[in-house]
């Protein structure tokens, strides 16, 4: 991915990165991260758009939106992923960051062609992981 703000971007991919790993762990379990005085005290919320490419050629494959706030001592991450494909992918993750990162819920939508192709919801509190594939 290729993003303005080389520096800022760098450290919103460490949140992106600490969120990934706590939010795609295979079983429902969230430890708790450290979380970076800054990200508590963001007051504005932090958008970017990244244009995503292959590694090979570099050629555009699609384009992703990031969105980062925190409201009432949580983090909410929102990335909406479109790819040249016609595949659309839309995230949401909520953290609680009062103590470091812990993940709370994630859900994820894909989409082919307007029509749902798969999703996944976890809430971390009660355990409960759900998902759906090819209608399944």
């Amino acid at each position: 991915m290729h993003g303005r703000n080389g520096l800022k971007n760098r450290r919103w991919s460490v949140v992106v990165a600490a969120g990934a790993v706590l939010l795609g762990a295979s079983a429902v379990h969230a430890d708790v991260l450290p979380c970076p005085q800054a990200i508590r005290e963001m007051r504005a919320p932090h958008e970017a758009v990244h244009v995503l490419r292959t590694l090979a050629d570099g050629s555009t494959i699609g384009e992703q939106r990031f969105r980062a706030a925190v409201e009432n001592g949580n983090l909410i991450l929102t990335v909406t992923t479109h790819f040249a494909s016609g595949e659309d992918w839309d995230e949401h993750a909520e953290m609680d960051i009062t103590k470091g990162y812990r993940a709370k819920v994630f859900h994820k939508v894909e989409r082919a062609g307007g029509k749902i192709t798969a999703e996944e919801q976890v809430d971390f509190a009660s355990g409960k992981v759900s998902w759906l594939r090819d209608g399944q």
